[in-house]
């Protein structure tokens, strides 16, 4: 980064956040959903190797928009063994529309086919095969939730191919795929009609920890030299990719994980941000975040109710109540000031009690709460939407500033309306003893509009733990 850029990050984030020493502020949520373009000679090396495909059951499943199927997730060993999930190019064999390929043994050379609608190059569309061994239907190919082709599968098992699972070319080096590809799933199982005509009409991105899942690709980084496989937490290199090669997902809306009931509670969190992107006019890409001169940190307050439905807090102050049928107290979170006085506290203060109170002023919006998406746990992530407009009473932007910062169409002493664009992903696996359930790690990334003509993008680390595991607010 160079000295302008990082003097660039320095005013801007003390410009967000000089309304008040005190302020630590987290706020909108909502997660990128990205997609690979391949354009004829991109591909990506995934770490998948041919031995953990061995089984008696495997289904790929992925999203697709392009004229040409070809190679889209291909594992090949010469021409002794191949699974090949899209291959058609367009004619396939002898003229056929688009196939899948597999070659489980020298003699066993199955070619379900495809169907042509997927090489229309103006929708996305849903693409599934799976094998079942010794099956009379045992290999079914799928498109947009619904079966095209059904064969028998032999009683062979998927063999342990040699080499590694390859998105978009053979080996890297020939047959490249022609289009979008987003959120590609390899499956140690095979996927029955039900799972796949609800994954095809109801799409949503998965956590990573789904049974049997051993490759998971949704392609939400915005950088173009690596992508992540999620289930293992491995990088894979992406072979001649450009910035014009991660696009927006623009068709098909993926979303959030389910939430999850077994994080209910009280979560307080710590976000270090330690990568910022190059938001300077001239600069040829905007939207990567890179790494920063220093770390700026701040807190969070998240709530998971009974459902594992995610909130995140402004701030709650732990009281308590007497249960009158037990005798026993009972403790409880509020964030209605205005109910404090219906309990008591909780620790004692020049001999009076009083509650415990967690804030996190960074949070600016109406209520008391905002309802994300998503959930807590390994795997899993939050969103949340949160807008701040310059009518809000506590925009911390109603004031002057930085000729650099002026857009044309802001006028110089009007506060500006601000969005704050955030997703948390809890991906890291590596824990230590004791946590996972009550202890979560991961990374954060943020956008922000409105205080420069072009977004703030950042990034970091995001660490929380379960405080309580109350898991309603204002509990009468």
């Amino acid at each position: 980064m160079t000295k302008g850029n990082s003097f660039l990050m320095k005013t801007s984030l003390l410009r967000l956040f000089a309304w008040t020493a005190a302020l630590r502020m987290l706020v909108s949520i909502q997660a990128a959903d990205y997609a690979l373009n391949f354009t004829g000679s991109q591909s990506v090396e995934t770490p998948i190797t041919g031995a953990q495909l061995v089984g008696d059951e495997l289904t790929i499943e992925y999203w697709f928009k392009g004229s040409k199927m070809l190679s889209a997730v291909r594992i090949q060993d010469g021409a002794n063994a191949w699974l090949v999930a899209g291959w058609g190019g367009g004619t396939g064999l002898s003229g056929a529309a688009p196939l899948h390929l597999i070659k489980p043994t020298p003699s066993a050379d199955l070619r379900p086919l495809s169907s042509a609608s997927v090489q229309d190059g103006t929708k996305w569309h849903h693409v599934a095969l799976t094998y079942k061994r010794n099956a009379a239907q045992g290999i079914v190919s799928y498109v947009d939730g619904l079966a095209v082709d059904r064969k028998a599968a032999p009683n062979v098992p998927i063999p342990a191919i040699n080499g590694k699972v390859w998105l978009g070319a053979l080996a890297g080096n020939e047959e490249f795929l022609l289009g979008a590809m987003d959120e590609v799933r390899i499956w140690k199982r095979a996927l029955g009609d039900a799972e796949i005509l609800d994954h095809a009409r109801n799409p949503r991105r998965l956590t990573g920890r789904e049974a049997s899942l051993v490759g998971y690709f949704p392609f939400n980084e915005t950088g173009v030299a690596t992508t992540r496989e999620v289930v293992s937490g491995q990088d894979a290199p992406l072979k001649n990719f450009a910035s014009s090669g991660r696009v927006v997902q623009s068709g098909t809306t993926f979303g959030p994980p389910p939430p999850n009931p077994d994080a209910a509670g009280l979560w307080l969190g710590e976000v270090s941000l330690n990568r910022v992107s190059e938001a300077f006019d001239g600069a040829a890409d905007t939207t990567t975040a890179r790494p920063a001169g220093g770390q700026f940190d701040f807190n969070l307050i998240l709530h998971a109710d009974t459902n594992g439905t995610v909130r995140l807090l402004k701030n709650v102050t732990l009281m308590q109540k007497r249960n009158v049928a037990s005798n026993l107290t009972e403790i409880v979170l509020v964030t209605d000031d205005t109910l404090l006085p219906n309990y008591d506290g909780v620790v004692k203060r020049a001999g009076k009690l009083v509650g415990v109170r967690y804030s996190s002023p960074f949070f600016q919006f109406a209520g008391q709460s905002l309802t994300c998406e998503g959930g807590l746990g390994l795997g899993n992530g939050v969103a949340v939407t949160n807008a701040i407009p310059a009518s809000l009473p506590t925009n911390p932007f109603r004031h002057l500033y930085h000729p650099t910062h002026k857009d044309p169409r802001d006028l110089q002493n009007k506060p500006y309306d601000v969005e704050r664009h955030i997703e948390i992903t809890f991906n890291d696996l590596k824990l230590g003893v004791g946590e996972g359930r009550d202890s979560l790690k991961g990374t954060y990334r943020e956008t922000v509009l409105g205080l420069h003509k072009l977004p703030l993008v950042t990034e970091g680390t995001v660490s929380l733990r379960r405080l309580s595991l109350v898991n309603k607010l204002n509990n009468p």
